[in-house]
């Protein structure tokens, strides 16, 4: 089984004499799985902090940088100073999941049980899944 990718978010502000830190653990996989991009962040925090969207604090909370920490998984390779490269992790994500597929296949129907053990194999199912997806491309 795959490991889980995960990351904390959190914002730290202030409103009205109080100090607040919102803050949400994002399953990064399913992120991924469903899209190319991250929900808006700041009204993830918001709805879950339940801070209303038509208030002075949600405002105060939008103009504060959210901070990225704690990465489970592939995601520890694109943590970096709090910031979070969304962008190289999915794509990384992409890869993982297509060698995956691959390594699937090469098993079932080759008997070989490390792809990465034969580039030139795992290039070939590289390409043939290359075609299958732009099959009018030479």
């Amino acid at each position: 089984m795959p490991t889980a990718n995960h990351v904390l978010i959190q914002v730290d502000f202030s409103w009205q004499g109080e100090t607040y830190h919102p803050a949400a653990r994002l399953d990064l996989d399913k992120i991924v799985a469903n899209g190319d991009e991250l929900p808006d962040l700041h009204a993830l925090l918001a709805q879950l902090s339940n801070i209303d969207p038509y208030s002075y604090q949600y405002e105060v909370l939008y103009a504060h940088e959210i901070a990225f920490s704690e990465p489970e998984g592939l995601a520890v390779d694109f943590l970096s100073d709090g910031q979070f490269d969304f962008a190289g992790f999915a794509l990384a994500w992409r890869e993982q999941q297509l060698q995956r597929l691959l390594g699937r296949i090469a098993r079932q129907y080759l008997g070989v049980d490390d792809l990465a053990a034969n580039p030139a194999l795992q290039q070939a199912l590289h390409a043939a899944w290359q075609l299958g997806k732009h099959p009018h491309q030479e």
